[in-house]
């Protein structure tokens, strides 16, 4: 007579069991593997935009540079004014910028 309550440790439930394990830990891998992925890509994305955020501001104060340089005589004092603030604050944010990046 076979006791009931180890019926369910046949040699083919413990083959399923076995089977069942194996594509568990199989799918946590690849679930693993998949994060990894995704949060590589969004650190990838995230230094693009900052490395482009860094080049327009440099782009900006070297076309701002060239204007008063080339320009300084016919701007009015109000513009000449402006056009150098706004030099010095993007003076500050490439430096800013170029720290974090160190």
């Amino acid at each position: 007579m076979v006791n009931k309550s180890y019926k369910h440790f046949t040699n083919s439930n413990a083959l399923g069991n076995y089977a069942n394990n194996i594509k568990h830990f199989k799918r946590l891998k690849d679930i693993l593997e998949a994060h990894t992925t995704n949060s590589k890509s969004l650190e990838f994305q995230n230094n693009l935009r900052t490395h482009q955020k860094q080049m327009n501001y440099v782009m900006e104060y070297e076309r701002l540079k060239g204007v008063l340089e080339g320009q300084a005589h016919r701007l009015p004092p109000i513009s000449k004014e402006q056009l150098e603030d706004r030099m010095a604050k993007l003076k500050k944010a490439i430096k800013k910028k170029l720290d974090d990046v160190k």
